[in-house]
């Protein structure tokens, strides 16, 4: 039968036990810590994708959304070839351009 007093040992020493982050990578075997490693490498980069395409598509939004105010306007087409330039911004400008 367990006794007030193993419940209280147990307690106590699972209080002196950190399970804080650092302590539990200090007593990792090495495979856990380039584990954790590369798991924190492979976070970082995957943001750095993420931040990258983010930047890469709100570009592109922007520049589709000028377009489409400068086409909708109701200039003539040659007046806004002229306007934007013979080297297309974006996709919807190439795709006039070819026509």
């Amino acid at each position: 039968m367990i006794t007030e007093a193993l419940i209280f040992k147990a307690i106590v020493t699972t209080q002196e036990i950190d399970f804080s982050f650092w302590a539990l990578f200090a007593r990792a075997t090495l495979t856990v810590k380039i584990v954790i490693l590369m798991l924190i490498g492979a976070s970082f980069w995957a943001w750095a994708i993420i931040i990258q395409r983010h930047l890469v598509f709100s570009s592109a939004r922007r520049d589709a959304a000028r377009f489409d105010r400068a086409f909708w306007s109701g200039e003539p087409l040659d007046e806004l070839y002229q306007q934007l330039g013979q080297t297309p911004a974006g996709e919807q400008q190439r795709f006039l351009w070819q026509a």
